[in-house]
């Protein structure tokens, strides 16, 4: 099960699993992390994504603008 919560002004996501043992509850294991940590890393991701859209469009077009000089000075000759 995955959880928000807020804990003293801190928001985190919590993770619990149940530790079965013979289909008896024995334990739980119980995993915390900071939400604004999760969404700082997204964040950096989805700004690495625009970039790289971005890098991609500009070496597309280098690259058409290189085959198109090579062809306009190919026609000259």
């Amino acid at each position: 099960m995955k959880e928000k919560i807020e804990l003293n002004g801190y928001s985190l996501f919590v993770q619990s699993y149940p530790l079965v043992k013979k289909n008896e509850l024995v334990s739980c294991v119980v995993i915390m992390g900071g939400w604004t940590n999760l969404e700082r890393i997204a964040s950096e991701l989805r700004f690495s994504k625009e970039w790289e859209e971005k890098l991609i469009s500009v070496i597309e077009l280098s690259v058409m603008d290189s085959y198109l000089s090579f062809k306009k000075r190919k026609l000259q000759w």
